[in-house]
């Protein structure tokens, strides 16, 4: 009987959190290759610091190369951000910027066609196609070359304007 009392005190034991669980700090976003190469730096022996730096630059440089690290400069994660505008996705963690979210975009019509439905398909220079999802006309049709831009609309939608024209409402498709 008293095995029995101790096997679940020491169950409900494991179960409480401790105060150092407690307090972790959240996650940062930075992977741990990372965070332990950047802590190489707290060390203050000069032999203990480039020992450090360079077993954990093997690592980092072991993690690239295999992908398992996937490094992404501030441009490179902005273009792809905005080659995403439109379609829904995840936040991925900040993984495309922390500037925000992107509000709208600006492009050239490349292309023009009508969907099944008569409104507008338009492809822009971004490769992106966009097509009309309500029945509002334009004043001047859009052409090759007209400048448009996309705009978030409420509850998810995209308002898409050409040369400055009341917009259309649109949804990406391609």
């Amino acid at each position: 009987m008293m095995r029995i009392g101790t096997t679940i005190v020491t169950i409900a034991a494991l179960l409480v959190p401790t105060a150092a669980s407690a307090r972790k700090s959240p996650d940062s976003g930075t992977p741990q290759s990372i965070s332990r190469l950047l802590a190489c730096r707290q060390l203050t022996d000069a032999a203990a610091r480039l020992g450090c730096f360079d077993g954990e630059s093997a690592r980092v440089a072991t993690g690239i190369a295999s992908k398992d690290l996937v490094v992404v400069d501030r441009e490179r994660a902005r273009v792809a951000g905005r080659s995403m505008f439109g379609f829904s996705i995840p936040n991925f963690g900040g993984l495309f910027g922390s500037e925000g979210e992107i509000k709208s975009i600006e492009g050239t019509i490349t292309s023009v066609a009508h969907n099944p439905y008569g409104g507008w398909l338009l492809r822009l220079d971004d490769n992106s196609l966009w097509s009309q999802t309500d029945d509002s006309i334009l004043g001047l049709s859009p052409r090759v070359g007209n400048k448009v831009t996309v705009r978030r609309g409420a509850l998810g939608s995209f308002q898409l304007s050409v040369n400055g024209q009341p917009g259309l409402k649109v949804t990406r498709v391609g």
